[in-house]
């Protein structure tokens, strides 16, 4: 699951999910590690732990190959939790430098980086290209969307699903998308 997990009803959710098949997460920090460790502790179960790694693009995950070792370490140390390797989102020309990096300051410890999960359907066909990832989620690239249409990842006809609406009403003219459904949530 390439998102952090908190708050112990989800965390709950995940250790009866444990029970019925394999499962691994991600963290990006030591908060979401404590309490990982919490819930597999009092579950009787070893969770594998993955440390989610930010490249550039602006999406979650530690900064650094160092804030991703220190991570690393403190999953080690954790009660019922097994450190499972890298995951970020998505690949670019950052992942594989920056999991050199980070193998290079956990070697000094022993630790080994089993899984470098890197994911993202604009960039699926490209994986090739990043010798450091073992595996790769490619996301929802069978189904498509409009994004993966405006990426050039696919084309219209690609797409699994299509829906044509029709606008029936405006508010009135020049009012933005953002105006129309403020406060509406």
């Amino acid at each position: 699951m390439p998102y952090n997990i908190l708050g112990e009803a989800k965390l709950e959710r995940l250790m009866h999910l444990t029970r019925r098949v394999h499962v691994s997460v991600t963290a990006d920090s030591e908060f979401t590690v404590r309490g990982l460790s919490d819930a597999a502790r009092r579950e009787g179960t070893r969770l594998t732990v993955l440390v989610e790694f930010e490249t550039g693009m602006g999406c979650c995950g530690v900064q650094s190959p160092q804030e991703a070792a220190d991570l690393a370490r403190i999953i080690v140390r954790s009660p019922g939790l097994h450190f499972g390797g890298l995951m970020t989102h998505p690949c670019n020309e950052n992942t594989d430098p920056f999991v050199r990096k980070t193998k290079a300051l956990l070697a000094a410890d022993g630790i080994a980086v089993e899984r470098v999960s890197a994911g993202g359907t604009t960039g699926m066909w490209q994986a090739h290209a990043h010798p450091e990832v073992t595996e790769y989620r490619a996301g929802m690239y069978v189904y498509g969307d409009r994004a993966m249409v405006e990426s050039g990842a696919m084309q219209l006809e690609d797409c699994s699903l299509k829906l044509i609406t029709t606008v029936v009403s405006r508010p009135r003219s020049g009012v933005s998308r953002r105006q129309k459904h403020k406060g509406m949530h």
